[in-house]
């Protein structure tokens, strides 16, 4: 069985293509997955999780939460959140806390951050994301996709603990919607002449990765940041911002469960890792695999000055140096 699975995998790991991302890659490598990796204990450890009410990221919290930590959830709504925070800690024993931030409103990052106090976090997952069909902008004034998938996760992030003196590791869920797209300021930024949700999304997508390998290094020592793509998933989020797109493939997708593995195994496991790295299926990938779509140093200097203004984080907090 695992000879089968293997040479599947062989055929399907490095694949850009639909049968990847879907339900049939995860489930031609799960079987292939180390389970000593996830062999690990929590207790003691304080783990942040955005977008943690639903799909990958309560899913994700779920699994932080057996093995042992006390894990905090973020989002919008405070009834839906709350609930969350109930169900994780029902289910698994251990403290689950529940505080109200839309990471889109940077006035509401502060206001989460100024509850939490300093150093709340061990380790921390950068799940929420939203696809609006049509442009609006925050009361700051960003592209809300662009505010909400990476403006205000580095804010928080940065606010929370601005020297990296407790966090040590953190996780941002990407997309592989950002592979056929090249890092674009103007359009990542919004200003466009025609808003398009899905073009949007993906050139945030390509910020994050571009933004876990930055912060990977900088001076911060013993912190490391990754990136990730969880594949094709069921979620409430796919069902509200691509009903189309669900209901042709909804017997394809992976149960959030599923989505949030690569997810869990990066925030969790005590492997070795590559520091700044891009994870599929538990397997570091190459985000650049098409030709024209990997950044040069100019461009990436732009991008971590342009996000050092609008997050309002110190440059060396994003990258201490710019290299091709």
């Amino acid at each position: 069985m695992n000879d089968l699975a293997a040479r599947v995998r062989a055929s399907l790991v490095s694949s850009v293509v639909p049968a990847s991302f879907g339900r049939p890659g995860y489930a031609a490598r799960a079987p292939l997955f180390d389970p000593r990796d996830l062999e690990v204990d929590l207790t003691g450890e304080s783990i942040g999780v955005t977008g943690g009410t639903s799909g990958i990221g309560l899913a994700t919290a779920h699994a932080l939460a057996a093995l042992g930590a006390n894990v905090t959830l973020f989002g919008r709504d405070a009834a839906k959140g709350e609930a969350a925070a109930r169900a994780v800690t029902a289910a698994t024993g251990r403290s689950a806390r529940f505080v109200r931030c839309d990471v889109g409103d940077l006035a509401s990052v502060d206001a989460a951050a100024h509850e939490l106090g300093p150093e709340p976090f061990d380790r921390f997952v950068h799940n929420a994301s939203i696809l609006p069909r049509e442009q609006r902008r925050t009361a700051q004034g960003l592209e809300a996709t662009y505010a909400t998938n990476v403006v205000g996760p580095l804010r928080l992030e940065h606010r929370m603990d601005p020297n990296h003196r407790r966090l040590r590791r953190t996780v941002w869920v990407s997309s592989g919607g950002m592979y056929l797209v090249p890092l674009d300021l103007r359009a990542l930024r919004g200003e466009v002449r025609r808003f398009d949700g899905v073009r949007a999304y993906a050139q945030t997508k390509r910020a994050q990765i571009l933004l876990a390998r930055a912060m990977s290094g900088t001076d911060a020592g013993f912190f490391a940041s990754f990136s990730m793509h969880p594949g094709w998933v069921d979620t409430p989020s796919v069902v509200e911002a691509l009903p189309r797109f669900h209901h042709l493939t909804r017997s394809f997708l992976r149960a959030p469960e599923e989505g949030a593995d690569t997810a869990l195994w990066l925030t969790a496991t005590g492997r070795a890792l590559e520091p700044g790295g891009f994870y599929f299926d538990r397997e570091l990938h190459d985000p650049e695999v098409f030709p024209g779509t990997r950044a040069g140093a100019a461009t990436l200097e732009a991008l971590f000055e342009v996000l050092s203004r609008d997050a309002d984080v110190p440059r060396t907090y994003i990258s201490a140096s710019t290299s091709e």
